[in-house]
Formats: C-alpha cells, sequence, structure tokens
C-alpha cells in the first residue's frame, strides 16, 4: 500500500492504492478478525528492550489492527499507511494519528526499537523493497528488528481489482535483508488467515546489528 520513485514503477503501486482507497471500508471489516497474535508474539518477544519503554513503527499498517493491539501491550506506537483513506479509516480505529506515507518518504533516523511490517512490503517491487528495507533499516536504534509478514511464492501477479504483489521466499528476503544491514534472520511459515486456499504467509524477523 506504498508509493516509490520512478515513473512507470509508480503505475502498479498507484494502481494498489486505488484499489484500497475504493474498498478500505470492506478491507477492514474483513480483516479485522484474523488473527495475528502469533505474528505479534513473534514480533515482540524479539524486541530488543521488551515491551515496557519500547517504541514500534507499523509501516503500511492498513486499518491499524496490529497497531491498536501493540498499544494495547503497552509498547508506543507510530503508524503509516500509504493509502490516504486507509491512514484515516486507521486513524480512527487506533485512536491516534496515523500518517499518510509512502515507504520512499521514511526518513527516520535510529528512532524504533521495532518495526512491523505485515502484507505491505509484498506490494513493491525487488528495487523499491530494496529502498524500503534500507530506509526501515535506518529508522531502527542498534539490535532493533524488523518483522514481515509477506506471502510465499515466486514472481509478481495483479489482482482483478489492481493490486501489485510481489511474493518471495525466506531465502530470497533473507538476502534483500543482508544488503540493508540487518541479521540475525529467523521466520516461520503459516497457512492463509483468510481462505484454506493453500497459500502460505511467512513472518520473517532480522535484527539491526548493537553498536
Amino acid at each position: 500500500m506504498n508509493l516509490f520513485n520512478g515513473r512507470l514503477a509508480r503505475q502498479p503501486v498507484n494502481r494498489t492504492l486505488d484499489a484500497y482507497a475504493a474498498t478500505a471500508g470492506v478491507y477492514a471489516q474483513r480483516t479485522a478478525g484474523v488473527d495475528m497474535s502469533r505474528e505479534r508474539g513473534f514480533f515482540v518477544q524479539r524486541l530488543p528492550n521488551g515491551i515496557a519503554g519500547s517504541t514500534v513503527l507499523d509501516a503500511g499498517c492498513g486499518s491499524a489492527r496490529d497497531a491498536l493491539e501493540f498499544r494495547r501491550l503497552g509498547l508506543e506506537v507510530v503508524a503509516f499507511d500509504g493509502c490516504k483513506e486507509m491512514a484515516e479509516l486507521a486513524s480512527a480505529t487506533c485512536g491516534q494519528e496515523v500518517l499518510h506515507l509512502r515507504f520512499d518518504e521514511v526518513v527516520w533516523q535510529g528512532a524504533f526499537d521495532g518495526v512491523w511490517a505485515s502484507g505491505s512490503l509484498l506490494h513493491l517491487d525487488d528495487s523499491a523493497q530494496v529502498d524500503a528495507l534500507q530506509r526501515l533499516a535506518r529508522s531502527l536504534r542498534p539490535g532493533g528488528v524488523l518483522c514481515a509478514v509477506m506471502e510465499r511464492g515466486e514472481g509478481t501477479s495483479v489482482a482483478s481489482d489492481g493490486r501489485f504483489f510481489n511474493y518471495t521466499t525466506t531465502e530470497k528476503f533473507a538476502r534483500v535483508v543482508a544488503r540493508a544491514g540487518l541479521g540475525q534472520f529467523e521466520s516461520f511459515a503459516a497457512d492463509s488467515y483468510l481462505a484454506a486456499d493453500g497459500t502460505v504467509w511467512l513472518t520473517m524477523c532480522a535484527r539491526k546489528p548493537y553498536l
């Protein structure tokens, strides 16, 4: 749900944003009940200083379902989404401002103990993912952890509503996060959250080196 630079590259991502803008409310209702507690726990357990006093970034937060749960746990949360309509809906959901921001606009430096990117990075092509991960890595404090949830597979596709999907494997994503300077890669796989369609989702974490 995020834009990146380049006229040709923007086209599929703009269509993705348009699709989410047209269905923000429906999307939020459809995904509200998805149980992501295992995935969130995998992330939170790896925060360098635990929950107390930690600040996390929800990058491409969608309806802010996860941002709200992180707040309930006691984490300080900053959230953004590239779709204006989704960011507005998310602000109402979690009771705080959700920024309307693209991945290529991320400029934080050493601000977060963790970055959570669930179902957002998969809307970027390979080069844009590298750029986004480098930006997100810079936003982490030393020892901070990045966690991405992405659909397993090969290649790319465009859904009937225009959304662009870039599939990945643990091996591929481990190489990409290594290029961003992150290590200690860990992952697990889970079946689709919404349908028994054979889709497998990967939850993958990597850590920024301590100084």
